[in-house]
């Protein structure tokens, strides 16, 4: 199996080109923005047999969203920009899992989950590890522009 990690780190993002993807992909999980059309208008029933069909689903519509962005963007280079991104969506999903971003998020009224946008600004650039998973400097970083923000 290739080792995606090192093509990762060498295909960062600026804050803001992140920051855009990071929208683009919550519209999709949001059902406001479709790369996939809905089953009714795809003809499933002429697949032929064996064939692997990608689904209408939040987490597909997401994917599919962010690939077809990144190879319109960056043209030369769309398939690497688009797994950086994912693999980075992926490591912020597992710091949150593991509690390294509880400190700079909080619940919201509506019962959704608010992040600070200095972690999705880390992500852009931030290395990972051999794992896959963002590497030790991740918090510090996120510290440091939460405290240029309040500090400027």
């Amino acid at each position: 199996m290739k080792d995606f990690v090192p093509e990762v780190n060498a295909h960062p993002f600026s804050r803001e080109e992140f920051s855009e993807l990071v929208g683009m992909a919550n519209d999709a999980f949001a059902a406001k923005r479709r790369e996939i059309p809905p089953d009714a208008e795809r003809c499933l029933q002429d697949v032929p047999p064996g064939s692997i069909i990608i689904t209408d689903d939040p987490m597909n519509q997401f994917g599919m969203t962010v690939v077809a962005e990144c190879q319109q963007r960056y043209p030369a280079k769309g398939q690497q920009m688009g797994m950086s991104f994912l693999f980075r969506w992926f490591a912020i999903g597992k710091a949150r899992e593991d509690g390294r971003i509880d400190e700079f998020s909080r619940p919201t009224d509506d019962g959704q989950e608010e992040i600070q946008e200095a972690v999705f600004h880390v992500a852009a650039e931030c290395p990972l590890d051999a794992e896959g998973q963002f590497d030790e400097s991740f918090a510090g970083r996120i510290r440091a522009i939460v405290a240029e923000e309040e500090n400027p």
